[in-house]
């Protein structure tokens, strides 16, 4: 929790500057050109990758939103997650010195991303309990689809 800033206000309108605050931050760790799934994916074992400090940024960008307290735990988890892809993607820079290390830090990673796509429907679940409408383009895809992506295995 010292990694976080909960606010104990819940309200509609605070919930709603929550998400819009982490809605860039996710949408480009997911799509963007810079720092998207795929091509960090692409660059697994390149020793020039710079994806770690991509993730880096972004956790350290999480760090500083004010969170309602409902939403401490789905952002604690999303903490947790860009840091451990930080530092997989870091470990697996060192592909051809330590293979069996970068191996372990190449399945971190698909779980990192497996746990943001099901943060993702957990966020808009719980967006859709508290009655919070969101303007975000994930999360309404996400709620026009019932609120609901399959579990990823």
């Amino acid at each position: 929790d010292s990694d976080m800033k909960i606010i104990d206000d819940n309200s509609e309108e605070a919930v709603k500057k929550y998400l819009k605050s982490i809605s860039f931050i996710i949408e480009e760790g997911l799509f963007s050109s810079v720092g998207g799934i795929l091509q960090g994916v692409n660059a697994i074992g390149t020793p020039s990758s710079t994806y770690h400090l991509y993730y880096e940024n972004t956790y350290h960008s999480l760090r500083v939103i004010e969170v309602p307290s409902s939403w401490k735990e789905l952002h604690r988890t999303a903490i947790l997650t860009f840091a451990q892809l930080a530092n997989s993607f870091k470990i697996m820079r060192n592909l051809e010195e330590d293979p069996m290390r970068a191996s372990f830090a190449l399945n971190q990673v698909q779980e990192s991303f497996l746990q943001l796509l099901n943060l993702l429907n957990q966020t808009s679940r719980l967006a859709k309990s508290q009655n919070i409408s969101t303007d975000d383009s994930i999360l309404e895809l996400i709620q026009s689809a019932g609120g609901y992506l399959p579990p990823i295995r």
